[in-house]
């Protein structure tokens, strides 16, 4: 094999890694900061995407309890229209509120900024009575029904009544 063929066999074999030196000194010539910035860019872009994923975890997680949320509203909800139907019982309701509320423990910091100072059958009576307020029908029918869960609220209590 001569010299020329040898050579030009070389320049097969050595192609690929020309064409990759050139493509990097393309980057370097052209990239704003050369190899060193693009190389910080793509670490930057890793851990951007970690993060994105994080990010993606989180807002799943937030997304479960917000149905979670949404489903203990719905029960509520349902309790308090038996409560007004006449279905269920004031303290039947309080209880199964203060059962619902076991399972978030950031309703009783809640409650306690909302309600300070009041103990956590106070708490849940008032919720009660919050949703049951909202749930009433027409202001006579709401006057009415609202008096009577008062009058079961205060006997619940131990308070006297006016």
């Amino acid at each position: 094999m001569t010299t020329l063929t040898r050579g030009l066999a070389l320049m097969r074999r050595v192609r690929i890694p020309m064409y990759a030196a050139a493509v990097l000194a393309a980057v370097m010539l052209t990239y704003p900061g050369g190899v060193g910035a693009a190389y910080r860019n793509a670490s930057e872009i890793s851990r951007l995407n970690a993060e994105m994923e994080q990010l993606h975890l989180e807002r799943a997680r937030m997304d479960q309890e917000c149905v979670l949320v949404a489903n203990r509203i719905a029960v509520k909800e349902g309790l308090v229209e038996e409560l007004i139907l006449g279905r269920k019982t004031f303290q039947e309701v309080c209880a199964e509120f203060a059962r619902l509320h076991k399972d978030d423990p950031c309703q009783a910091i809640v409650l306690q900024h909302v309600y300070p100072g009041a103990g956590e059958q106070e708490y849940n009576a008032r919720v009660v009575l919050g949703y049951a307020e909202q749930r009433c029908g027409n202001d006579s029918m709401k006057e009415r029904i609202m008096e009577n869960l008062n009058c079961q609220f205060r006997e619940m209590m131990d308070e006297p009544q006016d």
